[in-house]
């Protein structure tokens, strides 16, 4: 997948929040449109300004809505496209925060309050004995694949 793409889904809270705001702020507007006898006077300068600015607090809104209902889906769907399960001793390229396009290795993996995995990598000894060596899945992508290994029932399969 396109690298864009990857560093997108390493703000799964800013996606979540963006799809909350777009959605409260659009069925505002549905609601102002749906009164037909005043859709003239929403083209007056002061009206568009009290729209916009009623708009501002339905978006800061939208991110309490978004850690209710939207955040767990798009974090479950951001792990899925940044590589899923890792496992120790992987080499892992940072896509955000401090150590932004370091690639490190995987030393641990625990489990967060939530029972999210948590991964640690290694940042040098004064970053582990602080614990800011802590990242989540969808923080990081794969740098190797290891390849999965074929039993002979396909190699001679392969071969016909």
């Amino acid at each position: 997948m396109h690298l864009a793409i990857h560093r997108i889904c390493a703000w799964p809270e800013l996606i979540s929040w963006f799809i909350s705001a777009v959605l409260l702020n659009g069925l505002f507007a549905i609601l102002l449109l749906m009164n037909a006898s005043a859709s003239a006077v929403y083209f007056e300068t002061r009206v568009i300004v009290h729209i916009l600015l009623a708009c501002i607090p339905l978006t800061l809104l939208g991110w309490f809505v978004s850690a209710f209902f939207l955040w767990p889906t798009v974090r479950r769907i951001c792990v899925a496209v940044n590589g899923g399960s890792l496992s120790l001793n992987e080499s892992v390229q940072v896509l955000r925060e401090k150590h932004k396009n370091q690639i490190l290795k995987i030393y641990e993996l625990i489990h967060g309050q939530d029972g999210n995995p948590l991964l640690r990598i290694d940042l040098g000894a004064d970053k582990k004995d602080k614990h800011l060596d802590l990242l989540e899945e969808y923080e990081i992508i794969r740098t190797e694949r290891a390849e999965p290994a074929h039993s002979a029932n396909s190699a001679s399969l392969r071969g016909r």
